[in-house]
């Protein structure tokens, strides 16, 4: 018999509930634990008590924004993946995100296809 393989948590983050939806379905459809938040200071909390493995993070959001909340996370966490969700693909705030240390993009509309491969790649899951 063989032992299920432990999947990992990811927190996603997004102003947009429907993105949230669209997120958590796909992930928990191939086995992945969902925590959600809808800001940066959400966020921020769910990251320090919960530990996730990864977080997918929109950049635009109201209050403390996807880049500040980055920034944080990797001072608590310097190992923290995160990988940034935007709707707009301006070189230079995704240049400022992988300063920050964002691992990878996504580009919005998200589709669950191409979020569970970038989620299974970014996660090293076959």
């Amino acid at each position: 018999m063989m032992a299920a393989a432990i999947m990992a948590t990811v927190l996603v983050v997004d102003d947009s509930a429907t993105a949230r939806i669209v997120c958590r379905t796909a992930l928990s459809k191939n086995g992945y634990t969902v925590l959600e938040a809808q800001d940066g200071r959400e966020a921020l909390t769910l990251f320090r008590d919960r530990k996730p493995d990864l977080v997918l993070m929109d950049i635009e959001m109201p209050g403390m924004n996807g880049l500040a909340a980055l920034e944080l996370m990797r001072r608590l966490d310097p190992a923290a993946r995160v990988v940034m969700l935007t709707s707009m693909a301006q070189r230079v705030v995704m240049a400022e995100a992988s300063r920050a240390g964002a691992c990878d993009f996504l580009v919005k509309p998200i589709q669950p296809e191409p979020l569970v491969q970038l989620v299974n790649k970014v996660l090293g899951q076959p």
